[in-house]
């Protein structure tokens, strides 16, 4: 495994538990990953991500949440709300596209997923039953 792909395969597996320390631990580890993915597109010259369907929608979501954000009241903070939205498709054709490409991490993944879910819904049994 390359050297560039070992913290973003690091963050995408950890990245269930990650959301339990609260939003900013969570978004430092996407935009990590969604810059490095966007690095490793410019050094492998490789953009097909770039011809899908889906991430061209969720950009052109993007672009129309910036264009929308000039006419808002509060035009700075729609811009300020709108900008770093592109973190999350770019952070999702990451995963699809490179980080869960490889069967260690995705096998990885999955297992933490897997234990993410089990911890949550032993812990809202457990608050239901406490009160």
């Amino acid at each position: 495994m390359k050297t560039l792909l070992k913290l973003p395969c690091a963050l995408t597996v950890l990245f269930p538990f990650l959301l339990l320390l609260g939003g900013a631990v969570s978004d430092i580890a996407m935009s990590v990953t969604a810059v490095l993915f966007l690095v490793h597109s410019y050094m492998e010259k490789d953009w097909r991500w770039t011809k899908e369907l889906w991430v061209r929608c969720l950009l052109l979501l993007w672009v129309y949440m910036m264009a929308r954000g000039l006419f808002a009241g509060s035009m700075m903070e729609a811009e300020r709300r709108s900008v770093p939205f592109v973190r999350y498709p770019i952070f999702a054709a990451a995963l699809a596209y490179w980080t869960l490409r490889y069967e260690l991490t995705r096998m990885y993944f999955l297992r933490v997923l897997a234990a993410f879910v089990l911890f949550m819904a032993c812990d809202g049994l457990l608050q239901w039953f406490m009160g």
